[in-house]
């Protein structure tokens, strides 16, 4: 068994995505129906840090800072 290319791999993946961030889009938008208490923390999470606020510094929260950062930059 010979090791996969990392190009194609990474071709692979990148059609993944797109593939299903198609699918979640196709219906018009991106909908919160259920779980919309946690998809408002986790915005408000994002804002803050974009503000400059750190977590369990400034404001508590349950999810450290490396869940977060990634959406603030």
């Amino acid at each position: 068994m010979t090791r996969p290319s990392p190009a194609v791999l990474a071709v692979f993946l990148l059609a993944v995505t797109a593939v299903l961030a198609g699918a979640t889009l196709a219906k018009g938008g991106l909908y919160f129906d259920t779980y919309e208490g946690d998809t408002l923390h986790l915005l408000d999470i994002v804002l803050r840090e974009a503000r400059g606020q750190w977590p369990h510094l400034d404001f508590e929260t349950p999810i450290g800072l490396l869940a977060t950062a990634p959406i603030a930059l």
